[in-house]
């Protein structure tokens, strides 16, 4: 093969490496050599939790609290999202894959990863944190379960549970467009076309996988409308974009995460700001720091990836977001020096599409994003997405492939509308991503709706700010 070929060859068996076997490009902070998922079976079931004096303010850091516990509960989880106490009183819970789970009960949440360095991995959460519903009085949280059983008919649909990370020298090497392939994509289908973006070969293999967000998380399939939910929809209007309503935009400029996998990051801000514009009838139009999301927010991980969850989500309630001005942004991480005089700006709740994470619905999705403003998306990128010029995106499938692509996700964009195309009725959402104003159709693209196409619909994520 030529040696444009063979490049881009390597970049795709790259991707095709990190969806079969979890390869992650930036190891997970304090985490060992292994890796894998959990899925819902692996949490229901009873908890003990220990818990902390509920003394401590928003600097604390709990891997460097002793283990003083003052409180003992005990959580029984249910599916898909009910928790109740020993007590009877109950609460919900949200479960982010292989990451952790957030549990909301007798007014106070707590926030834990799951233990990664052994090989139940599943049952225990390490140096979690919790606070009340005032964003105060924190503390710090160990949980186990102890009735913890192998539920091997569930984790069959999903990837291996564990798999030893592995780190492969095509990573180090430059990236390097195949016009060959994006040849082939363009002749075999005529929905969207691809071209070759030379500023794209300024970055190695693993680069252009860290700007994808490089690491492959299962994803719930679609819940099941509400007859009421269609009814709803049925009057929503036909296409819909906040960029343009009644001439004025709402949605703030393009940005570049670079090299730095921090769409979680970009997809946060930008949904921050376009909430902050909706709310104030753009009077406020801020841009918000991605650069102290990446440095200071622990729950993430920097530069190797995270949640909009744990980032627009959690973030933004308990330390509010800075403006670009206080911390810029250089797209490498850095220690945590954020001027404490910067104002933030905050959330007052949060949640998946739904109410809880597996209640999507493409009729949901449409109302959240008419009646509230633009979502965080998840979603898989294949292959074939970094060529992706113009027109409605679907993933061509020109090499045989052995995962189920409606399980993964890696990027992380803002949803700002949907559509039909006029000549072929073709139903699309309209995406901003974050990888410059020359990608796509000036920063955004467009992609089909309606068949969960790369998971875009699995887990949308909305806030409400405070302005």
């Amino acid at each position: 093969c030529s040696t444009v070929s063979c490049g881009h060859n390597m970049f795709r068996s790259l991707l095709l490496l990190v969806a079969l076997a979890g390869v992650c490009l930036a190891a997970r902070k304090g985490k060992g050599i292994e890796e894998g998922y959990c899925v819902f079976e692996d949490v229901v079931g009873t908890w003990q939790f220990k818990e902390t004096a509920r003394t401590f303010d928003t600097t604390l850091d709990c891997s460097r609290v002793a283990d003083d516990f003052m409180y003992f509960k005990n959580f029984t989880f249910s599916f898909p999202n009910v928790v109740v106490d020993e007590l009877g009183f109950t609460g919900t819970w949200v479960l982010l894959s292989y990451w952790g789970f957030e549990v909301n009960i007798n007014e106070r949440s707590y926030y834990g990863n799951f233990r990664y360095y052994i090989k139940g991995m599943c049952h225990a959460i390490d140096d979690g944190i919790a606070r009340d519903d005032t964003v105060r009085h924190f503390s710090c949280f160990t949980a186990t379960r102890d009735d913890i059983r192998l539920t091997e008919k569930t984790r069959d649909s999903f990837p291996r549970k564990v798999v030893e990370k592995k780190e492969s020298p095509l990573l180090d090497e430059m990236f390097v467009n195949d016009e060959a392939f994006i040849q082939r994509i363009n002749a075999a289908q005529s929905s969207w076309t691809a071209k070759a973006y030379p500023e794209h070969e300024k970055y190695t293999n693993g680069e252009m996988l860290q700007r994808a967000g490089g690491e492959y998380r299962p994803l719930p399939p679609l819940a099941k409308p509400s007859q009421e939910l269609k009814a709803r929809s049925a009057v929503l209007p036909t296409n819909f974009d906040w960029r343009d309503i009644g001439g004025v935009n709402y949605i703030s400029p393009i940005q570049d995460q670079m090299s730095c996998g921090s769409c979680y990051s970009f997809a946060s801000t930008a949904l921050m700001e376009a909430r902050v514009r909706i709310e104030t009838g753009n009077l406020r139009q801020d841009i918000f720091s991605n650069q102290d999301v990446v440095n200071c927010n622990y729950l993430t991980d920097g530069c190797g990836g995270g949640y909009a969850m744990l980032a627009a989500g959690r973030y933004g309630m308990k330390y509010g977001i800075v403006n670009e001005e206080c911390v810029p942004y250089v797209g490498v991480v850095q220690t945590c020096t954020t001027d404490p005089t910067c104002a933030r700006t905050y959330n007052s709740g949060y949640e998946f599409v739904g109410g809880y994470y597996g209640a999507s619905t493409v009729e949901g999705m449409m109302e959240y994003l008419v009646t509230k403003g633009p979502l965080a998306i998840e979603y898989f990128v294949y292959d074939d997405f970094y060529s992706y010029t113009g027109g409605i995106y679907h993933h061509v499938e020109l090499d045989a492939a052995e995962f189920d692509p409606y399980f993964a996700v890696t990027h992380v964009v803002l949803l700002v509308g949907y559509g039909v195309e006029p000549e072929t009725g073709e139903k699309f959402w309209i995406a901003k991503n974050s990888w410059g104003v020359s990608f796509g159709e000036d920063g955004y693209f467009r992609i089909r709706r309606g068949t969960n196409e790369a998971a875009f619909e699995s887990a949308p994520f909305d806030i409400t700010v405070i302005s």
